[in-house]
């Protein structure tokens, strides 16, 4: 065997832990039987001696191999454990991490729903706050539906709210109060049929309480004095007439159920009025009406206001109401 083949054979083999001695040693005594070889390489003598050499240092590099191999193998075998313990961990954390993801996905997807549902209804909020800004308080609010009509106003109809109006207001502007309006004079009939708080009128028509109190007084004034006269006494054909079944059977001699009714009133300054205006009945300070109606419904008798504390047979014999009803027999 000659130099180069030795050489080739060292590199050939494994050269895990050879330790730094060894590796000085065949690397001095390779340098030395090279530089042999080159100077005298007919000498075959020098030749076997660093072959023998060589052989001495391989068979202590081959010697010491397996006891290098099993320190080698034990740490990779720990090594190897570790790097496994590293991706279970991983892998349980990675599986985590899944599920988290997916709960937050469906999260998402809830609230993107939730928020779809809140936006469109933002907007029909919006759409509804518009309406209701751009629709005032007043006659338009009881246009073309009798319902509101009648639940405002009491007045069956449309129509015959807007024909009243039209009746009532020429007489409106010959007592000097002003120019009418139909939405104070819807104002005055909802307080009238509703008992709404002055407070609430004024706030709608974005006036004061003042002048909600001054226009009542108005027109309250102006249906008295003309539509005073509708109130009439019929004759007794018109009442036959008129009269339902259930009269015509059982009352049909009847021409007039009376009441008096009792409005509440605040409680005046003055200690007399206060006493005079006091109804036992009531618990409270009042005036006192007597009206009357047909069998049919229709108003047919109103008297005077009374204070609270007088008796109903007191005003029915003040009034004449039998000295009246009498007269039309």
């Amino acid at each position: 065997m000659d130099a180069a083949e030795a050489l080739l054979s060292l590199q050939k083999r494994p050269r895990i832990g050879r330790t730094e001695g060894c590796e000085s040693s065949v690397r001095e005594d390779l340098v030395e039987g090279d530089a042999t070889h080159r100077t005298d390489i007919q000498g075959t003598d020098v030749l076997e001696n660093n072959e023998s050499i060589l052989d001495a240092d391989c068979d202590v590099v081959t010697n010491s191999d397996p006891v290098c191999y099993d320190q080698c193998d034990s740490r990779t075998s720990e090594q190897l454990r570790a790097l496994e313990k590293d991706k279970e961990k991983l892998e349980s954390k990675c599986a985590s991490l899944v599920l988290e993801n997916e709960r937050l996905s469906s999260q998402y997807t809830q609230l993107l729903a939730a928020n779809f549902q809140a936006v469109s209804r933002n907007t029909e909020l919006t759409l509804e706050n518009s309406h209701l800004r751009a629709q005032k308080f007043g006659s338009s609010l009881i246009e073309k539906d009798d319902n509101k009509t009648l639940f405002y106003t009491g007045l069956p109809t449309y129509k015959l709210f807007s024909t009243l109006f039209d009746l009532l207001q020429p007489y409106y502007s010959l007592y000097r109060h002003g120019t009418p309006n139909i939405d104070h004079f819807f104002a005055v009939l909802v307080y009238l049929r509703l008992h709404t708080p002055m407070d609430d009128l004024a706030y709608r028509l974005q006036i004061s309480k003042s002048r909600v109190s001054r226009l009542f007084h108005s027109w309250m004034d102006t249906m008295y004095c003309n539509l005073q006269p509708l109130v009439t006494w019929p004759d007794t054909a018109t009442l036959r007439e008129n009269m339902p079944a259930a009269f015509r059977k059982h009352f049909s001699n009847v021409k007039c159920i009376i009441d008096c009714f009792e409005i509440f009133i605040q409680r005046p300054v003055s200690f007399h009025a206060r006493a005079a205006t006091y109804s036992n009945y009531k618990k409270h300070n009042t005036v006192k009406v007597l009206i009357g109606i047909s069998p049919s419904g229709v108003i047919t008798f109103i008297s005077q206001a009374w204070t609270g504390r007088v008796s109903d047979k007191v005003i029915t014999k003040r009034v004449a109401f039998l000295t009246i009803s009498s007269m039309e027999m």
